[in-house]
């Protein structure tokens, strides 16, 4: 970070279109890796599969738990804390605290600051 203000800074952004109308397919692109076992695709597909209009409301909810859990089981910091903060939402505190700990002994910022 230039706190002079006598720097540039540069940002590249990609953007990817996967649809003439700009509908959201994003939750299709991890899908096959997240079922091979992927730690990082499990939690990718976790993330978006409530973009997936085939699902109710109430499936989306279950399949993000699901992945973000599978990716977690494997030790995905990041999937650890959201786990970790679902189930300190459902009131399940010796499961939300013990993910939050081994969030954060494996290098999540998040996990170590709840």
């Amino acid at each position: 970070v230039d706190v002079t203000g006598a720097g540039e800074r540069w940002s590249w952004i990609l953007w990817y279109k996967d649809s003439e109308r700009c509908e959201q397919f994003g939750y299709q692109w991890s899908r096959a890796c997240a079922q091979a076992g992927n730690a990082l695709c499990q939690y990718l597909y976790g993330w978006r599969v409530h973009l997936d209009p085939a699902l109710s409301d109430h499936d989306k909810a279950h399949q993000r738990e699901l992945w973000m859990g599978r990716s977690a089981e494997q030790g995905f910091p990041e999937a650890m804390f959201k786990t970790a903060r679902n189930a300190l939402g459902r009131r399940e505190y010796g499961a939300g605290l013990r993910l939050l700990e081994e969030a954060c002994r494996a290098g999540d910022a998040d996990g170590c600051f709840q």
